[in-house]
């Protein structure tokens, strides 16, 4: 499968997709769930959570490690997230998690966590 943040390619072990309504809810005192007020007052929010790798040299690691994290900058533009599941989508990155391990093992995995929206 191929997927690319920002026209980088990422080299994917899994994406992890949840979509929810932002829903208000307002049991009834003294009822059943049945009597509940439901309001989408905030409408969807689709998170995406990609667990990832990259391998190569030291150097080669930090450069793309620096790439990834640059991503989360404050700034209000979003950026193109593609892949097979879902498409070309436009996203704000969250969070971006590392895990170094052993710099011998020239390999390193981490976490990015993705917000579908426009800004």
């Amino acid at each position: 499968m191929t997927y690319t943040l920002n026209g980088i390619t990422l080299k994917v072990l899994s994406e992890d997709v949840s979509k929810r309504a932002g829903l208000m809810k307002f049991p009834m005192p003294l009822s059943d769930s049945s009597d509940t007020y439901i309001y989408d007052l905030e409408g969807a929010t689709r998170e995406i959570t990609l667990r990832c790798y990259y391998n190569g040299t030291l150097s080669e690691i930090q450069s793309y490690v620096s790439s990834i994290q640059s991503l989360v900058n404050g700034s209000q533009l979003g950026y193109t997230y593609e892949s097979d599941l879902l498409g070309s989508l436009t996203v704000f990155v969250e969070d971006v998690r590392i895990n170094f391990g052993n710099p011998a093992q020239k390999y390193v995995e981490f976490t990015i966590k993705l917000v579908e929206g426009v800004g």
